[in-house]
C-alpha cells in the first residue's frame, strides 16, 4: 500500500486528478444524481402512504 504522499507524488507525476463525487442516498439506495433520489423517495413515500389506506 503507497502513502498518501506516494499517491500523490505518482498522480503528479502522470497528469492524475481527482475530484470530489456526490453520491445521494435513500434508505439503503444510492444515486448519482439528486432528482432521481428525490423522485425515489417520493415514489417510495407514497406507496407507503397508499398501503395504509
Amino acid at each position: 500500500m503507497t502513502t498518501s504522499s506516494e499517491q500523490q507524488n505518482l498522480m503528479k507525476k502522470h497528469g492524475i486528478t481527482c475530484e470530489t463525487k456526490y453520491i445521494y442516498k435513500y434508505k439503503s439506495y444510492r444515486y448519482d444524481d439528486l432528482q432521481q433520489a428525490v423522485n425515489f423517495a417520493i415514489f417510495d413515500q407514497q406507496q407507503i402512504q397508499s398501503s395504509k389506506k
